[in-house]
Order: structure tokens, then sequence, then C-alpha cells
């Protein structure tokens, strides 16, 4: 597929975007190589990327093996609005990079399948994310301090997740139950968090609001902070 490359003052993308490799329909030779994503908002004061309910594909296409998937990267703060948006490079290599800040109340699904996903900036440090769902991933890196999510679900990760400085939080700020938190990294695999924290929210009526459940697998698990 053919890259895509998003450059302007603030940027919004609405639907969907498809860079998909192509289909080897002869069955002798491997799949193309998905498009790679790019996407810049360039505003001098606050550059801004919205995502609102976006679904994109970068996969490769399939034959004796399935091309690389294209790598997509957000460069600025993004924001995710009315809808849920997911982001899928395939079961092969293809990384997603979050460059700066991630914020906004709706729910973040990313499959990476061999790739790299990172979290360079805070996220949800002015709005909270809603559920996000790592579906696959060689490697995750939380890269900053803050990550406010309603729950975190991470399977298929085969190589390392590393949240080293990070505090995954899944505390809401509203009269409700903690969120979830499920991190799952191969046999082979290295899971290092620091902190997690998913009390119950502050209760205002007479039912008290539970703590989020925790579950932590892999071939090396290492927790360098508390579990509140």
């Amino acid at each position: 597929g053919g890259g895509v490359t998003l450059s302007g003052g603030d940027v919004t993308i609405l639907g969907t975007l498809t860079t998909t490799g192509a289909i080897d329909v002869g069955g002798d030779a491997a799949g193309g190589a998905g498009g790679a994503v790019t996407v810049t908002a360039t505003d001098l004061v606050s550059p801004l990327i919205t995502l609102d309910g976006v679904a994109i594909d970068t996969s490769g296409g399939t034959g004796t093996s399935q091309g690389a998937g294209g790598a997509v990267q957000f460069n600025d703060a993004v924001s995710l609005t009315t809808a849920g948006t997911t982001i899928t490079t395939g079961a092969s290599a293809g990384d997603i990079v979050f460059a700066d800040k991630l914020n906004g109340g709706q729910t973040l699904g990313l499959t990476a399948g061999t790739g790299t996903i990172t979290f360079t900036g805070a996220v949800g440090d002015s709005a909270r994310l809603g559920a996000v769902t790592i579906s696959s991933a060689g490697t995750v890196n939380l890269d900053n301090a803050v990550f406010n999510v309603a729950s975190l679900t991470a399977s298929n990760i085969t190589t390392l997740f590393d949240a080293t400085g990070a505090t995954i939080n899944t505390t809401p700020s509203s009269d409700a139950n903690g969120g979830a938190v499920s991190i799952t990294v191969g046999n082979a695999g290295q899971l290092t968090v620091d902190s997690i924290t998913t009390t119950g929210g502050t209760d205002v009526d007479a039912t008290p609001n539970a703590g989020g459940g925790v579950t932590l697998s892999g071939g090396d698990v290492t927790i360098l902070g508390t579990l509140t």
C-alpha cells in the first residue's frame, strides 16, 4: 500500500485510513507491505490531532508470508473524540507511535503484530481515556509517568511490556468501580510495571465502589512500586 502523510495546523481524521499491502493471489510470493501513516499538526500555539471514531489499517498483504505492516506515527498531541478508535498494523511488523500527549474519553484498540507500540507523552492527563485494548505487539513502552485509562487489557505481547516509571491508573473521577488491568506477556518475555492504581471512585451513595482487578502474567514479571 502507498504511504499517507497528513500535515496541517490542526489535523482531524473522521473516517478510515486503509493502506494495506497487496495479496499474492498466485500463492507463490510474500504479500505486499502496508503503507506507513504519518500525521503531524503544525499549529504554532497548540497543535492537535483529532481522531473522531477512526479506523486505521496498514496491514501487510497475505501470501506465502504476510507482508510487513506500515508504521503509524502521530507526531503531536492526540485527542480521541465522539467514538472509539482502532489502529492495526497487522500480524507482522509495524510500529504504532504516539509521540506526544494522548487524551479523550473514548476507547482505543491497538494491534501491532510483532511491532512496537510506544506512548511517549502523558496518557489521559487532562481527559482520561476509555478502555484501552492492545491485542498484540512485540514490545509495548509506556515512557511517561502518567497513564490514566478506564481499563487496560494487553495480550499477546511477545517480548517486552515496559512501564518503568509509569503509574497505570484506572481510578474513576466519579462514583464508579475502578477499572481492571490485565497484561499478558509471552513465556519468554519480560513484564515490568512500576505502580498500578485501580481504586474505586469516591462514593456518593450507599453502595461502596470496588477496586479493579489486576492480572500480570509473563516469563519474568517485575513490580517496582505499588499495587493499590
